[in-house]
């Protein structure tokens, strides 16, 4: 991917080198401080992860400010100002003492998330400020990292390997290096910073950051509905008006999230209050099918192709499918920052990405073999190299005839987007003031439409 240009790019060159220092310091500190504090401290998972929010609460502060100011600052000063203070605060931190005693090391904790919102979009700038015409593409690429939710779960593929596949064959496009964050939410965190031009997201997390200010477009669909269902303990669980009783434990993956928001919808429809709902946030499906197993909750959100594994193991029925209660769901959204979209250029390769994920679409539900070859390479499940054709043939057909997740004509309409405000305010997702008019954007869907045939 890297030219002869690239290279001799001191600044490129220069703040790429500095991407990889900041990843370095990051990365190990998260990693190290909390095995540290699990086996010196004596913490449990959950306190050691706790023990790190000022990291990365600091670090979305910093980054909001930064980015809002990108124009204005210059990206050498800020980024070497920023990477300075995350090293103070790692050196600080190098000093964690044997015994417990957490006041004296969230002062570092604060530094490093200071110079790690600092850092990463100041060198970002740094990067794409440095390169220009046809190499503008390829320094994206090398820098920018395309970024989605946990795992590439089967619904997931097509529009992974669209861009990963598909869109490095269009003239101009390399293939990019991709990394996953851990939480939705924190897609629409890191595009705020000014990190990233296109993201992943959930149509709540976009509508309550367009709340707050943030300038997002919505553009598309990544897949249509959804793979995920509600199963119950059907001995505690009998219809959906059991799910609004107090003594009925509901897990989702947190409040005002898609989970709650999948819930939240079918209840309305049948003018079902959730007022009194006792909801438990467990993030993982793989978290809510253990606790359903175990019967820690009588409810929750699991992906469908998980519920055979429970099936026999109880009383366990699947209650709420969204594709059997809704026309064209929308679980997920293609997002970008405005201020990219009116840049000169963009709105090509906003709608060769598009193009790249109707291609995928349409493959996906018409060849197999393309699929399950799709499916090895980009699934991130275990072992999803050595998946067996027998085994994910009938996910497969489930999801592109009875779920139909992935429409030839990408089934995107402000319409859709607008259903769900009800059921995103019913969840605490929304406070409900955001014009939805002025955040779907389906002009450069059409064009791929027409481009494409």
């Amino acid at each position: 991917m890297l030219t002869r240009g690239l290279i001799r790019n001191r600044q490129f060159m220069g703040a790429s080198g500095a991407f990889v220092l900041f990843g370095m310091g990051v990365i190990g500190v998260l990693f190290l401080a909390v095995i540290a504090f699990q086996t010196m401290w004596h913490f449990s998972s959950i306190q050691a992860a706790l023990a790190t929010l000022p990291i990365p609460a600091f670090g979305l502060i910093v980054a909001l400010v930064v980015g809002r100011n990108a124009d204005r600052l210059s990206p050498r000063v800020t980024g070497i100002a920023s990477l300075a203070v995350m090293v103070l605060g790692l050196v600080w931190f190098s000093f964690l003492p044997a015994s417990p005693d957490y006041w004296k090391i969230v002062a570092p904790l604060v530094l490093i998330g200071c110079g790690m919102g600092g850092a990463f979009p100041s060198i970002n700038v740094a990067v794409m400020g440095s390169v220009s015409g046809q190499e503008l593409g390829l320094g994206s690429g090398i820098v920018n990292m395309s970024r989605q939710l946990g795992f590439a779960l089967g619904i997931h593929v097509p529009a992974t390997a669209a861009f990963m596949s598909i869109l490095p064959t269009m003239p101009g496009y390399a293939e990019p290096k991709t990394a996953r964050l851990s939480e939705i939410r924190m897609v629409t965190q890191t595009m705020i910073g000014g990190s990233a031009d296109i993201g992943e997201s959930d149509p709540p997390t976009v509508l309550s950051a367009a709340e707050a200010g943030a300038q997002f477009k919505i553009v598309g669909k990544p897949y249509d509905s959804t793979s995920l269902v509600f199963v119950v303990n059907g001995d505690r669980v009998k219809t959906l008006a059991d799910l609004a009783k107090p003594e009925t434990r509901v897990a989702i993956g947190a409040r005002g999230d898609i989970t709650h928001v999948i819930l939240a919808a079918p209840l309305l429809k049948r003018g079902i209050g959730l007022e009194k709902m006792t909801i438990l946030e467990l993030p993982g499906s793989g978290t809510r099918l253990s606790a359903l197993l175990s019967g820690k909750i009588d409810a929750g959100s699991l992906h469908f192709d998980q519920v055979e594994s429970i099936m026999g193991k109880g009383n366990f029925k699947i209650l709420i499918e969204p594709w059997k209660e809704f026309t064209g769901w929308t679980n997920e959204v293609w997002v970008v920052r405005a201020e990219w979209l009116s840049k000169p250029g963009n709105d090509r390769a906003l709608t060769d990405f598009l193009k790249a994920n109707l291609i995928a679409f349409r493959r996906a539900n018409t060849d197999f073999d393309w699929y399950l070859d799709s499916f090895r390479k980009y699934a991130t499940l275990k072992d999803a190299d050595k998946t067996p054709a027998a085994t994910l043939r009938p996910i497969w057909e489930k999801l592109r005839t009875e779920v139909r997740a992935w429409p030839s004509d990408g089934n995107f309409s402000v319409a859709a987007i607008q259903a769900m405000l009800p059921a995103c305010k019913a969840a605490d997702a929304i406070r409900g003031t955001v014009k939805v008019e002025d955040i779907v954007e389906t002009r450069y869907l059409q064009l791929a439409l027409k481009e494409l045939g």
